[in-house]
């Protein structure tokens, strides 16, 4: 995946995760004075942050996950190992 790529998803799911994040706190409030659309909004923006968790997770969480396990070696650049 390109670095352009990297930062393209990165900055799409810092935008859904921080989104997700405001309206859940918003659909919260709103469950007191209406409790039926404040249970629509809260349930959406559930949605919206794992949109957000998931493409972080796609982006950087697989890849250190197999970091970890030495499944994946470091980046070498071509022709370093001559």
């Amino acid at each position: 995946m390109s670095l352009l790529l990297r930062f393209v998803g990165l900055a799409i799911g810092g935008f859904l995760l921080v989104g997700g994040l405001a309206s859940l706190v918003l659909g919260v409030l709103a469950l007191g004075e209406h409790p039926q659309k404040g249970f629509q909004v809260t349930i959406f923006s559930l949605v919206i942050t794992g949109i957000g968790l998931w493409v972080f997770w796609e982006i950087l969480g697989r890849k250190w996950l197999a970091r970890r396990r030495g499944e994946v070696e470091p980046h070498v650049a071509p022709g370093a190992m001559d």
